[in-house]
């Protein structure tokens, strides 16, 4: 596979022809060995990321991290350097998981083949079986292999308390899903919300939200790309929201063992994934969503000259909602793909009761299968002139729903060919207070019950949500800066690796905002998702899930801050001495697909602030979309 030639960790002029070969030079040159060092000290994916961008960050500075009185990094070539040598070291900052270097190819460097490599080599050299070399180097095996039981068992436990916790979610689900659907409303508005809200920190396989509610639990997908699992189930919890600093609780694994894990745990996710959308509720809250729905009917129906006559696929069909706009739109062949066989079956017979089938002479035909699995579509098509799906996860890229789509894209697609939607794109603002809550009034009801102040209950609210990625329906109001786009995707012509990506932004008071004290307390994602009129000639259609939009099952996505940030308009002046204030945020976020963890998403964000005292205020934090593994 091509890539751009990485620089040596040490001499960033200096570009090699390969990582290993870059690696081969630092070991030589400069005495340090980034393979042996990460096999020794038994580092994980993101150490070895945290490593990589240390190093960058003190060669930027001016400084030899390997001489340095911080240095953390031990000579590699030292035999007893392992994971409980290292301490806590100043690489292992989470500050470090965001590329110093935009692009480095070393980060985007397979790691787990020649680390493989290297444990082999190092084994046979250790002598014939029963030698004090082996005896030595199995009873260090073994005290490793302890630690990382230790290790695992921790995390087990940390996971059953989790999963506690969501069946009980799932147990107040059950309850308000068999209730009748007035004492169902009364139930939800006492709870303060509209639907239902998990405080898990893991993900639950069944369950489904409505449109404005507060954190919300993870996933629980169905047909392969269609929805998300904020309508489909199981959403991103975090015990209120996503876990946060995942990278630090992922298990570390090395060679083989590692390998086979990873592949048995995408499996799992996937069984369960796909399994969730056997289930009817999830599919009606889906379907109740009318901006999302009605966008899909629009395009479909509302451009004749991009359908009518023509091929379509709909990947991830899950109803067949989609089929059945496009077979209503004059469609010559409709192939809807879902990959629950539950839910692929009653969507065969809805196309049938509806006159779409080919049984019945119309152009549908629906086949249970994941996209990944099927070999050849089905009735001798090999290719079609229009995909359709609704991938769309939270934060757009939740669920990693859009590779199949796009695998889809490059097997099938007639050149010339479309993929509906054609455009999508994430979106950030800094939020107010309000934002955090469960509605604009949650927290402040907290503030005067009957006369009497019970604040602490809303501090505790708040610090609930902080360091966790919160999915909120956020009042307009709450958005006190402008809006940046954060990353746009032709969905016609990107990668799949353009999924994962670092952005920078620069944020003011939102124009018409008061020029008095304006506290961002978080950031805001959300996104935006387009029938582009280059297109889609005859109907131009924009599915928005801003928060000046209609709500929608996705709602917004909430990165709460460590501390606010006090921001005035361009002009204000400070009251009094008071100059602990901005006129402008700055900061990167990075949003990519979990390696670890199938399905999860793991976003970092980065922001300072100069303020008008000429102090500054910086924070890093990372946050994670989770899905049960």
């Amino acid at each position: 596979e091509d890539s751009d030639p990485p620089p040596s960790l040490f001499n960033p002029a200096l570009l090699l022809p390969s990582p290993l070969a870059a690696i081969e030079h630092d070991a030589q040159k400069h005495g340090f060995d980034l393979l042996t060092f990460s096999l020794q000290a038994q580092l994980d994916e993101y150490d070895i990321i945290r490593v990589i961008n240390y190093v960058r960050h003190e060669v930027k500075q001016g400084r030899n991290p390997l001489t340095s009185p911080s240095n953390s990094l031990p000579l590699p070539s030292h035999p007893s350097t392992s994971a409980s040598d290292l301490g806590r070291a100043p690489w292992q900052d989470d500050k470090y998981l965001l590329p110093v270097l935009p692009e480095d190819p070393l980060l985007c460097f397979d790691f787990q083949e020649a680390l493989e490599q290297l444990q082999q080599q190092q084994q046979q050299q250790f002598g014939a079986p029963g030698s004090d070399r082996q005896v030595a180097a199995q009873a260090h095996d073994r005290e490793q292999q302890l630690d990382r039981q230790c290790r695992a068992l921790q995390e087990e436990n940390r996971l059953l308390r989790d999963e506690n916790d969501a069946l009980r979610e799932m147990v107040l689900q059950l309850r308000l899903d068999i209730m009748p659907a007035e004492l169902r409303l009364e139930e939800a508005e006492l709870a303060g919300t509209r639907g239902t809200a998990s405080t898990s920190t893991t993900t639950i396989p069944s369950g489904s939200i409505a449109a404005g509610t507060s954190t919300i639990p993870t996933l629980a997908g169905g047909g392969v790309g269609h929805g998300s699992a904020a309508s489909q189930g199981g959403l991103p919890s975090s015990s209120q929201g996503a876990t946060a600093a995942v990278p630090e609780s992922a298990a570390r694994a090395n060679g083989r063992d590692a390998s086979r894990a990873g592949q048995a745990g995408r499996e799992e996710v996937d069984a369960s994934y796909f399994d969730s959308y056997s289930g009817f509720n999830i599919h009606q809250e889906m379907l109740s969503d009318q901006p999302r729905t009605n966008a899909y009917r629009m395009a479909l129906e509302g451009n004749p000259t991009l359908i009518s006559g023509k091929r379509v696929l709909d990947v991830g069909c899950g109803t067949g909602i989609l089929s059945l706009f496009a077979a209503r739109a004059g469609a010559r062949s409709v192939v809807a793909i879902d990959g629950s066989p539950d839910i692929a079956k009653f969507a065969a017979q809805i196309a049938d009761i509806n006159g779409s089938s080919k049984r019945t002479g119309g152009p549908m035909e629906v086949v249970s299968s994941r996209v990944e699995q099927l070999a050849q579509l089905p009735g001798g098509i090999d290719k079609v002139d229009v995909i359709v799906s609704e991938w769309m996860g939270y934060a757009l890229l939740f669920e990693t729903m859009l590779d199949s789509v796009l695998s889809a894209r490059d097997r099938w697609l007639a050149p010339g060919g479309v993929v509906l939607p054609d455009v999508a794109s994430i979106h950030l603002a800094g939020a107010g207070e309000g934002a955090l809550s469960n509605g604009p009034s949650e927290l402040l009801f907290w503030k005067d019950v009957y006369g009497f102040n019970m604040e602490p209950i809303a501090k505790e609210l708040r610090e609930a949500r902080l360091g966790r990625a919160n999915v909120l329906a956020v009042d307009p109001s709450c958005i006190v800066t402008n809006s940046v786009v954060a990353k746009s995707l032709d969905l016609c012509t990107m990668k799949s690796e353009d999924q994962d990506f670092t952005t920078e932004f620069v944020l003011h008071a939102r124009d018409g905002a008061p020029s008095g004290v304006l506290e961002v307390h978080a950031i805001v994602l959300w996104f935006d998702t387009t029938f582009s009129a280059a297109r889609c000639p005859e109907a131009e259609v924009v599915l928005s899930t801003s928060p000046d939009a209609p709500i929608t099952h996705w709602a917004q996505t909430v990165l709460p801050l460590k501390q606010p940030l006090t921001i005035r308009a361009s002009g204000a002046t400070a009251d009094g001495g008071d100059l602990k204030w901005t006129h402008e945020i700055r900061g990167r976020l990075s949003m990519a697909r979990n390696k670890s963890k199938h399905r999860s998403l793991d976003i970092s964000l980065e922001h300072s602030a100069v303020l008008a005292d000429k102090s500054v205020v910086q924070d890093t934090m990372v946050y994670a979309m989770n899905v049960l593994q």
